[in-house]
């Protein structure tokens, strides 16, 4: 306390900070560069590794990774442990709240939001014939 004012030093993120998601986008890329893994120029959320194959997205708080091995896959998940605490789902069956189905025999991918139609229409309050 100082004169009835709190001072706080805010040394990685604050929720609600205007700035945060910069903060953090910047904060990643840094970390994640010095790791080999560079950001695309043309797609902002889109790294790719220098050596190894490894080619990951980022939304909000979701990556997607495409691998060739699993070493390289186990590189960036080490990379990104480095920083945050993980939940590793290595099917690639779930991304974005979304459910992926891939039928390679077929070359077929079906991407479903179970729920997702129905919670739309309720916001906006739609009444369907029965």
């Amino acid at each position: 306390m100082d004169n009835e004012s709190v001072l706080f030093k805010v040394t990685k993120g604050l929720y609600g900070l205007p700035q945060a998601g910069l903060l953090a986008q910047q904060r990643l890329k840094v970390h994640l560069a010095n790791a080999g893994y560079n950001q695309c120029p043309a797609v902002p959320c889109l790294f790719q590794h220098v050596a190894n194959g490894v080619s990951s997205t980022l939304v909000v708080d979701n990556f997607g990774i495409k691998y060739s091995t699993r070493a390289g896959a186990n590189d960036l998940v080490a990379t990104l442990q480095e920083l945050y605490p993980l939940k590793v789902e290595l099917t690639g069956k779930h991304y974005l709240g979304m459910t992926i189905t891939r039928d390679r025999k077929n070359r077929t991918l079906s991407l479903s939001m179970l729920g997702y139609t129905d919670k739309v229409l309720q916001q906006i309050k739609y009444i369907g014939s029965a």
